[in-house]
C-alpha cells in the first residue's frame, strides 16, 4: 500500500507499507473480511 503526505513546504512525500501477518491473524483476516462483504451484498 502506498499512502502519498503533502505539506506546504516539501510537496509530496510517499511512504511505502508491508503488513506482514502470521498464518493464524491472516486466516482471520480473511474471515472477517468475507464476513463484511457478505454483509455488504446483503
Amino acid at each position: 500500500m502506498t499512502t502519498e503526505a503533502t505539506t506546504k513546504d516539501s510537496g509530496h512525500a510517499r511512504y511505502t507499507f508491508r503488513v506482514r501477518l502470521s498464518n493464524t491473524a491472516g486466516r482471520r483476516l480473511e474471515a472477517e473480511w468475507d464476513r463484511c462483504r457478505w454483509i455488504w451484498n446483503e
